[in-house]
């Protein structure tokens, strides 16, 4: 059976009023999911189409056929998908609404900033506040144009976190001024004492522990909305904030107090030194603490001289295993055991810390954590994402062991890595890749290959033949000779650019990219 007709009867099915037919139907849907297979464009619209008719339900949480319809579809970005979702969004139930919303969001379909604000123009004239922050931060105009025209939803209650987060988001990354100063101030003082009434009922109890393993997000929910508006008081400062963030820096909440208190750092105001230090050791805020002093230039007022990395290894340990529902444990300790420095990929030097845990419930386990940057700083923030456990007891091994079998693990990786596609598009016979840390461009049975640290350049330029021209984009090595060029048209130049340079950005020498390539030049 093809897997159109398979979507047919599932649908089918899903309409059925009995629960079993339709958990049946999940079932199915869900092995489709796994088995990877792509469904026709045709069929693929004809699901969003039914699925905009609505389905019947049983009020079980796993009874959301929408929602396991469209996480089928959305696996895939096609145009014609992207505007049948357009068409019928308004028809979808919330959940899937926000689904559909981060996968616009992430869509590299040109018209996904406009098919967002048509949506949130009619979503913002009711109350019910849907906004997958995280997703829109990648749709930076559409961010722009909504809180430039509806500034005002900050008197919402249900759209004002989405307001203020987007406005702190656009004024971190100086893409607008200070909007609306006499309409801000006329509400942030109320709604951080709002939000601070809330937090008094934590903190007198106030752990880490508690907000990780029992608050969670009714508690994340309300920090994040206090580090908005002490934020917001940063940039919109008046006398009257003062006395506020002097209070904020006193909290129990370490990641709330730390950043009072850089803020008054920067302002000049009083602060305590012992408050500082104890941020600026706390496994939440070592890191946070000094990348904000870092903004400020003044990271040598960072208590801690010598051996950061140490502290900031528990950070990222720390945020490792909360983010992993492999581990429902709470660390209690944490210590480095070891230090591994060697290269990555780029042959850039980089340290590994080999560290132990011990949870309340569990005898300590081992980690690798890291890898920080040492080429410009020995004791350097910085670090690539490479921190893992495979949760097994400490002393199972010994130090030279644990080592042993961490570079070992790290060549395998570093082969499975190697052939990871992070980048393809083409015509025909032309296609531009790029394939672990190696740009590749293949041209029939001509291929050209170059390291991507070894790439000066990447410019427009066009080239002439004996009856025609067009423009190429041509790839220049260290010595700034051409290694190799190929037709513009062939590639979405935009995403290929953005590829390279997320790719190429933590070197010290990262390539030159010429920025918006083909609207210079007509192809």
């Amino acid at each position: 059976m093809s897997i159109e007709s398979k979507l047919e009867k599932i649908v089918k099915k899903l309409r059925q009023d009995e629960v079993d037919v339709r958990y049946d139907a999940i079932v199915l849907l869900d092995e489709l999911k796994e088995a990877n297979i792509e469904a026709s464009i045709d069929k693929l619209v004809w699901v969003v189409k039914e699925t905009a008719k609505g389905f019947p339900k049983s009020g079980e949480l796993w009874d959301e056929p929408e929602l396991h319809l469209m996480e089928f579809v959305c696996q895939f970005y096609v145009p014609p998908v992207i505007e049948a979702i357009n068409e019928h969004f308004h028809a979808f139930p919330p959940m899937v609404q926000e689904m559909v919303i981060e996968y616009t969001a992430s869509s590299p379909d040109e018209r996904a900033e406009l098919f967002l604000y048509q949506w949130f123009e009619k979503l913002l004239q009711g109350d019910n506040a849907i906004y997958p922050m995280r997703s829109l931060f990648g749709q930076p105009q559409f961010l722009k144009k909504v809180v430039t025209n509806h500034l005002k939803k900050i008197q919402h209650p249900e759209w004002k976190h989405f307001i203020y987060s987007s406005l702190l988001f656009l004024l971190d990354h100086n893409m607008v001024d200070r909007l609306s100063p006499a309409l801000v101030h006329e509400h942030l003082p109320q709604d951080f004492e709002d939000a601070k009434i809330k937090y008094r009922e934590y903190e007198e109890s106030y752990t880490t522990k508690f907000v990780y393993r029992f608050w969670k997000e009714d508690y994340l929910d309300l920090r994040s909305d206090m580090i908005t508006y002490l934020g917001l008081m940063d940039y919109y400062f008046k006398p009257e904030y003062e006395p506020l963030l002097i209070e904020a820096s006193s909290f129990k909440d370490p990641v709330l107090q730390g950043r009072a208190l850089t803020i008054c750092m920067q302002k000049g105001f009083a602060y305590d030194p012992a408050a500082l230090e104890q941020c600026a050791t706390h496994l939440e805020t070592s890191v946070l603490v000094y990348e904000e002093l870092m903004e400020q230039r003044k990271e040598h007022l960072f208590p801690v001289k010598t051996k950061k990395q140490h502290y900031f290894a528990r950070t990222a340990l720390f945020k490792y295993l909360m983010n992993t529902e492999e581990y429902e444990d709470f660390p209690v300790s944490m210590s480095v055991k070891e230090e591994v420095n060697t290269t990555n990929l780029y042959g850039q030097p980089v340290r590994y810390y080999l560290m132990g845990f011990t949870g309340e419930n569990h005898g300590e386990y081992a980690a690798w954590v890291g890898a920080f940057g040492t080429e410009n700083d020995d004791d350097s923030v910085y670090m690539w994402e490479g921190t893992y456990s495979n949760f097994e007891l400490f002393d199972k091994r010994a130090i030279p062991q644990h080592v042993d079998r961490f570079f070992k693990d790290r060549e395998q990786g570093i082969v499975e890595s190697e052939k990871e596609v992070h980048y393809e598009d083409g015509k025909g016979s032309k296609i531009v890749a790029i394939i672990g840390t190696k740009l590749v461009y293949q041209d029939g049975k001509k291929e050209f290959i170059v390291p991507l640290h070894e790439v000066r350049s990447i410019t427009a330029e066009r080239k002439r033949s004996l009856f025609m021209s067009a423009v190429h984009i041509v790839v220049t090595g260290k010595d700034n000779s051409e290694l190799f060029s190929f037709p513009a048209k062939i590639v979405d130049y935009d995403e290929f650019a953005a590829a390279v340079f997320a790719m190429t950005e933590h070197l010290n020498e990262p390539p030159v990219i010429e920025e918006l390539v083909t609207s210079g030049y007509p192809i």
